[in-house]
């Protein structure tokens, strides 16, 4: 038993890494929308003309006339930032049906490349 679980340590550690990467993965439409329809959603990219790409939980108008973005920090801190609309070259939705079909995916791939594993190496008289 030992030295099954020696030999088969990185297949398992490869695939316990490669779930865990895409359990926090988010799917963005391709198709880009304007402010206005931004602005109904939440989760954002916005891509800048200089190509970084910007994460939102929201954008809004505020009274000033300028666009803000919210962005939620690992300690439930809400921190607005200024968008200058200059700098928007697109802006595109979360897309939530995308992601959780990615991440089934990957979680059933996962399961049975254990379930592969095992039976390309099962070996009735080892146990």
């Amino acid at each position: 038993m030992v030295r099954f679980t020696y030999k088969y340590l990185k297949p398992v550690a490869l695939f316990l890494a490669v779930t865990f990467l895409f359990q926090c993965c988010k799917v963005y439409d391709k198709q880009p929308v304007t402010i206005e329809q931004a602005m109904t959603k939440t989760s954002i990219k916005i891509i800048t003309t200089d190509s970084r790409h910007i994460y939102f939980d929201k954008i809004y108008y505020k009274q000033d006339g300028l666009l803000y973005g919210t962005i939620e920090n690992n300690k439930s801190d809400k921190i607005e930032t200024i968008i200058p609309k200059e700098s928007i070259k697109e802006i595109r939705l979360y897309n939530e049906r995308k992601s959780r079909i990615l991440k089934t995916v990957v979680v059933l791939s996962v399961i049975g490349g254990f379930i592969g594993l095992f039976y390309l190496t099962y070996d009735p008289h080892y146990f």
